[in-house]
């Protein structure tokens, strides 16, 4: 009995040092070669001859009605792509609209990050709706411990496309905190999206959209999973579609639409932009793509929810010493992502002495993903500023050419702007009449320094 434990305890020992080798190591290495694919920058800022109309969807109520709406909408096809679907009252309403679609004959494909979403694989709603005849439900990288290099190459667009017709692209995954209305604003996250249409029944940038869904859905990194029907299922189909039904008694979908259309600003030109479908570390081809479209202006604004350089990511960043760089942030009090913020503490001194820092003051977090670029350029989608969107996971864009639309875009940003404090080169704040700073959480940030000392040496990952 001893002999057998000790050579469980040695297979163990050992698979824990093949997790470590293959599952976190492995990415100190980057060998992408040369880019799989590139993007002309100046095609960007040429005019289309396609009308093209942008909706930004900055609400976050407005956010889940025009999601439904847009299901609603939908005659041929929906295609769904998605990090993490949150079990929750927006779960429900929105797997009984795509239900409700597929009884009408829209045929639907939905794929969400594997890993991420594990616990799925027990999960009934998904099952209900990979039982439907109309919907194809997959997992990008499913859980494997024997693949380990897996683990850290993530499923991270946000995606819906209807009819190749509209493209709904940003950095909302489906969750109550993204759409939800609550009386504690700590449970309440900001975050952006952008609608692209055209006026005909199909339109070259959601053609884009949807030749990328399609190799995404089709790759053999994504998986489905065999479903066997029960009665319990039936009943779960049943509550989905009932949340819907009385989701939309109290929202008028046709208001939103028209809400949509009314608000909806004709632009120049779109132009959708992603990273290579790759394990391991890829080539960053969105990061190199905005960086080398970033050195032909002079005022740069930048949002994520965390920022974290690390040397690979600053071998790429042009020259921006002559540049007006503008980066909104959270506070590191109140930002939920301990790992990411672990990175920005050690960044957030050195990015304060180059850059004009804002960090937003409320019990609420920011985790949209925006670049403006002058006034004529604006960049919305899933890509954080940080290696993991870099280098690992798979992200998408959305470069829009529109002076209206970075005008109406700026706007937006005031709103958190002005509930934002300065960061100083030595990390403290700029003194403001309007704006208190959060408080401090110093548990949490004893935390906080603590992983940073960890994370130091695998800052990659983050």
């Amino acid at each position: 009995m001893k002999k057998i434990r000790k050579i469980l305890k040695f297979l163990l020992i050992l698979y824990f040092l093949y997790l470590y080798i293959f599952g976190v190591l492995i990415f100190k290495v980057y060998s992408q070669g040369d880019a799989p694919f590139t993007y002309d920058i100046t095609q960007f800022t040429e005019v289309s001859n396609e009308n093209t109309y942008a909706f930004l969807v900055e609400d976050r109520i407005l956010a889940f009605s025009t999601r439904i709406a847009l299901i609603d909408e939908a005659k041929h096809s929906i295609d769904i792509s998605y990090y993490t679907i949150h079990n929750g009252t927006s779960k429900n309403i929105f797997f009984g609209a795509l239900i409700n679609a597929a009884n009408r004959g829209v045929k639907i494909r939905l794929i969400v990050d594997g890993l991420s979403n594990s616990k799925i694989f027990g999960n009934e709603e998904f099952k209900v709706l990979d039982l439907e005849n109309n919907i194809d439900v997959k997992y990008y990288e499913p859980l494997n411990p024997l693949k380990p290099y897996a683990f850290n190459n993530t499923l991270h667009d946000k995606i819906m496309i209807i009819d190749e017709q509209y493209g709904l692209i940003g950095g909302r995954n489906i969750s109550d905190r993204m759409f939800v209305e609550y009386d504690d604003s700590k449970k309440e996250t900001y975050d952006r999206d952008v609608l692209i249409y055209g006026t005909k029944n199909y339109h070259h940038t959601v053609l884009d959209m949807k030749d990328y869904y399609d190799e995404l859905f089709n790759h053999k990194y994504s998986k489905t999973k065999k479903i066997i029907k029960t009665e319990k299922l039936d009943n779960i189909k049943t509550r989905l579609l009932n949340a819907y039904y009385d989701y939309i008694k109290i929202a008028n979908l046709n208001e939103v639409k028209e809400y949509i259309f009314d608000n909806a600003i004709k632009v120049e030109n779109t132009t959708f932009i992603r990273s290579p479908i790759t394990r391991l570390n890829k080539y960053p081809v969105v990061f190199s793509t905005i960086s080398e479209l970033s050195k032909n202006y002079d005022d740069i604004f930048i949002q994520s929810p965390y920022f974290i350089v690390n040397n690979q990511m600053r071998k790429m960043l042009p020259n921006y010493d002559n540049k007006r760089i503008t980066i909104l942030t959270n506070n590191i009090d109140t930002n939920p992502n301990l790992f990411a913020t672990s990175g920005y503490i050690r960044n957030r001194k050195k990015l304060a002495s180059i850059a004009t820092v804002y960090e937003f003051q409320s019990d609420s977090s920011l985790h949209a993903k925006t670049i403006i670029l002058g006034d004529e350029i604006s960049i919305i989608g899933s890509e954080n500023f940080d290696p993991r969107s870099t280098f690992l996971s798979t992200e998408s864009m959305m470069v829009i050419y529109s002076k209206d639309f970075t005008n109406h875009l700026k706007d937006e940003i005031d709103y958190y702007l002005n509930q934002s404090l300065i960061v100083e080169a030595d990390g403290s704040y700029i003194e403001s009449d309007t704006v208190q700073p959060a408080d401090k959480k110093r548990i949490k940030r004893t935390i906080l320094y603590i992983i940073s000392g960890i994370t130091f040496f695998h800052d990659e990952l983050l």
